[in-house]
């Protein structure tokens, strides 16, 4: 017999962003109670291309409305998906920027310092012998 388990839904809600040198990226997203799902998620690039994604997932399958201004690409809407794209294409974009995307050169990363020789210290032997007293004998008195 194969059993399945069944959790009750436990809504949640996080979220991250992240900045640095070569744009950011982000994402939010919360469960309710019944299980519906929404989130987005965005990616900014430092050329500044942008992408944000919103979506929804529930009894009804995954939805998303998918928005850039990405070369090449053109408003669609594919199986429940919405793709508006505001970036030219086509004859324009060739006309506008070559037939070639400019390359993306990445900043050579930075060499961290080499660190330090560890320094040779002089180490002295302990002295481990052990001086015990001595004791001499008595004659017993009487």
């Amino acid at each position: 017999m194969i059993f399945k388990v069944q959790y009750e839904q436990r809504p949640y809600e996080y979220g991250y962003q992240l900045d640095d040198t070569n744009g950011s990226h982000g994402h939010v997203e919360k469960r309710d109670e019944s299980g519906r799902v929404e989130g987005e998620y965005s990616i900014n690039l430092g050329d500044g291309r942008v992408r944000v994604v919103k979506y929804v997932a529930d009894e009804n399958g995954y939805r998303a409305d998918v928005s850039t201004d990405e070369l090449g690409t053109e408003s669609k809407n594919p199986n429940d998906v919405y793709i508006g794209s505001t970036a030219i294409s086509g004859f324009d974009a060739a006309l506008k920027y070559g037939p070639f995307a400019p390359p993306h050169i990445e900043k050579p990363l930075e060499v961290a310092p080499r660190p330090e020789a560890p320094r040779r210290e002089e180490v002295r032997a302990l002295n481990t012998q052990v001086n015990l007293p001595t004791y001499g004998t008595f004659a017993a008195q009487g």
